[in-house]
């Protein structure tokens, strides 16, 4: 089996992971707000250059291995024309860096079988983790805090022209 595999057929998993995912995705970059609170989930964006870094994939792919995961869903959050919509990504630095590279132009969510988590990869310049204050902690490798300070400060340079603070606020980033 390799490590990043187009699924071409509605597995009843799949169909299944794929209802949660609508309802978690305000299409195609943002995650809903109210479906967050539902949940009891907490949403970080993080600054980004392609989807996932080898950095973020080895954080990543260690938090979704202590959790018992052994792979997870990257669902569309878009049309992607002749593009396959879902792929089967293994929870491992391998596996995520290659979903990385073959969809970085693309906007994809990341998330496991038991939709316990979320990373949303956007085309902007972006990632939204999603899920418990642990999960967070874990998989962004620092102090929930910590990581909103940093894209607050990122999203306060005058090059985005206040897109990004939008997107920190949503989120939370601004403390308000």
């Amino acid at each position: 089996m390799s490590d990043f595999e187009p699924v071409y057929h509605d597995a009843a998993e799949v169909q299944r992971v794929k209802a949660q995912v609508n309802d978690l995705v305000d299409a195609p970059w943002h995650l809903k707000t109210e479906a967050l609170a539902r949940r009891g989930w907490i949403a970080v964006p993080a600054e980004k250059a392609r989807h996932l870094t080898e950095a973020e994939a080895r954080a990543l792919a260690r938090t979704l291995r202590e959790d018992g995961l052994e792979h997870c869903y990257a669902f569309a959050t878009e049309q992607t024309g002749i593009h396959t919509s879902v792929y089967r990504v293994e929870a491992s630095v391998a596996g995520l860096l290659k979903f990385s590279g073959e969809c970085a132009g693309l906007n994809f969510i990341v998330v496991p079988a038991d939709v316990s988590c979320a990373v949303l990869c956007t085309t902007e310049d972006y990632n939204v983790y999603a899920g418990t204050a642990d999960f967070l902690r874990r998989a962004l490798g620092t102090d929930i805090d910590a990581a909103r300070t940093s894209f607050l400060e990122y999203a306060s340079d005058e090059w985005w022209e206040g897109r990004l603070l939008e997107v920190a606020q949503r989120y939370g980033a601004t403390g308000t």
